[in-house]
């Protein structure tokens, strides 16, 4: 584990990010807890993201909630992969989209002006 970033999966659709809060705080400082959500409907996706004070506070929180019951379901509890993955993620599908549109000129330029843009 690098990171204090916890992934908590089989989380119950009811569950909300004040009670996820509580129930890491028994392992350590909480520096936040996040529910995934549709964005469209706003339910959950039954996994969060915790973000733990230290990466010894993150390790304690996986011995003592992994497996655990909360809300009538078994918690998942272990180290969330790198935050940076979204970030590559979309760059790698933009370049795929790029050279999907070769029949276009005028489509590579806009996405490098956006691409320069964004820096």
């Amino acid at each position: 584990m690098t990171s204090g970033r916890l992934y908590v999966g089989n989380l119950s659709y009811d569950a909300d990010e004040p009670e996820i809060e509580e129930l890491f705080k028994g392992a350590g400082n909480v520096l936040s807890a996040e529910v995934v959500t549709n964005a469209r409907t706003q339910q959950s996706k039954g996994f969060a993201f915790v973000e733990m004070g230290s990466i010894e506070e993150a390790k304690r929180a996986v011995e003592i909630l992994d497996d655990e019951d909360f809300m009538g379901r078994k918690l998942i509890v272990n180290g969330a992969r790198s935050e940076g993955r979204h970030d590559g993620e979309s760059d790698d599908d933009s370049a795929i989209a790029d050279s999907d549109s070769d029949s276009d000129s005028d489509e590579p330029a806009l996405a490098e002006s956006g691409a320069d843009s964004r820096a």
